[in-house]
């Protein structure tokens, strides 16, 4: 049995809306068969497959086999991946957690963001994310509660003393939780549950300026 070789060439330009039409050529070639030729192959679906294959449109019944020099009518439609950043900051005032859904819904708003992935990253070791019910606040207070139980406040129990009794359990607390939190946006909205929010939950005793990055991935 040879493997499955597939190689694509783009049709007389032909458009539908805002699509184009690509013909997708299937090959057998055997295992022991031109490099080249696979190479090339490969080379020039790469090319054409750039953008979002949507659906196949013609072609053998579907779940068949291929065969060889069996060809699909491709709907491939003509977008382009876009990436936006922002660093967000956030003042926090000593331990807690400090809801901020709505600055980054703003900001995508602003974006004219369609669909893709958001990217949220928090550039600190002694804070960090979670999304979290943002119903009810005794929630956040449970939450803060128990990781101060976990990570107590006592220098005996830690070497790295030099920055404060809260610092080593602010990072010990931080590895527990996320850096980085990753939503989808569809239809220009961050796909969150009706009850979830986004939070920076600040880990030391102190007030802090927090650095938050958002990064937007998609159309």
């Amino acid at each position: 049995m040879g493997s499955a070789g597939v190689w694509a060439h783009r049709q007389p330009p032909s458009k539908i809306g805002k699509h184009r039409i690509f013909r997708i050529y299937l090959y057998d070639f055997p295992k022991r068969g031109s490099q080249s030729k696979r190479r090339a192959s490969r080379q020039r679906f790469r090319k054409v497959g750039d953008g979002h294959w949507r659906a196949a449109l013609s072609g053998p019944a579907a779940g068949g086999p291929p065969t060889p020099a069996a060809h699909w009518d491709i709907l491939v439609e003509a977008m382009s991946i876009k990436q936006a950043s922002y660093l967000l900051h956030l003042q926090t005032r000593g331990k807690g957690l400090y809801e901020f859904t709505g600055q980054v819904a703003a900001w995508l708003r602003e974006r004219g963001a369609d669909n893709g992935l958001l990217t949220i990253f928090c550039q600190h070791t002694s804070a960090s994310l979670v999304i979290q019910e943002n119903a009810d606040p005794d929630v956040m207070t449970d939450l803060d509660d128990f990781f101060s139980r976990i990570a107590p406040e006592d220098s005996r129990l830690y070497k790295h003393t030099i920055e404060g009794p809260d610092d080593m359990p602010a990072h010990i607390r931080a590895a527990l939780t996320q850096t980085q939190v990753s939503i989808p946006v569809v239809e220009g909205r961050m796909a969150l549950g009706a009850w979830q929010g986004i939070f920076l939950f600040e880990h030391r005793a102190g007030s802090h300026r927090r650095s938050v990055l958002l990064h937007l991935m998609g159309q």
